[in-house]
């Protein structure tokens, strides 16, 4: 009798699981097999109580893992470009230096000393005169005596007034350096040096003579 009763209820479960299509496409017996079912049917279970065992879904094992968080990679640190070298600045050049122009005040005009002028000259032990001197817008010549030697001279006066000349004699030579003092009368004077086979220094006076 209970192979029968057990044939009956497999039976009915079979009828009942294949007309349900969402239960047939899950097994025979739902979600539980027949040697399941037998053993629910020894433990006394009636048919509504295995059908309901047997319909609930079972619970997947699989264990479902929570998503890994993200790593975002942590962001490379960008090479620092090289700076520019500086160019190098061209150097300054040096401020020109500036140049006063020196204005010179003109004492008189260089015409008015033209004429004919004496000298005499002073130069211990020695001493010497001219009295030829011939001057011609700023320029002259002349001869100048002394003892044994005589020196031919060749000089001018700026528009300053300032006086300059040389005199070349046989055993001598000198430099005659000075300025004209007075333009309208014709005054002038200043240091001789001596040199060659005498050298001294001494002093020079310049007369225009009356025209």
């Amino acid at each position: 009798m209970k192979k029968i009763a057990v044939t009956i209820t497999l039976v009915f479960l079979v009828y009942v699981f294949q007309s349900t299509p969402a239960l047939a496409q899950q097994g025979k017996f739902g979600t539980c097999t027949r040697d399941q079912v037998l053993k629910f049917i020894d433990l006394g279970l009636g048919k509504h109580e295995i059908v309901k065992l047997c319909t609930q879904p079972q619970k997947s094992s699989t264990k479902v893992e929570a998503p890994k968080p993200t790593v975002k990679p942590k962001p490379v640190a960008a090479t620092p470009k090289p700076k520019p070298k500086p160019k190098p600045q061209p150097m300054a050049r040096p401020a020109a230096k500036r140049v006063k122009k020196i204005t010179v005040a003109l004492k008189g005009n260089l015409s008015d000393l033209d004429g004919t002028w004496s000298m005499a000259s002073v130069c211990s032990p020695y001493s010497g005169h001219a009295e030829d001197i011939v001057m011609r817008s700023g320029n002259f010549t002349g001869t100048l005596h002394g003892g044994d030697d005589s020196l031919g001279l060749r000089g001018s006066v700026g528009k300053d007034g300032k006086f300059h000349a040389y005199g070349n004699g046989t055993h001598v030579f000198a430099e005659f350096n000075g300025t004209i003092t007075d333009w309208k009368t014709g005054l002038g004077k200043g240091e001789i040096l001596l040199g060659g086979e005498s050298d001294c220094v001494g002093t020079w006076t310049i007369t225009r003579k009356k025209r």
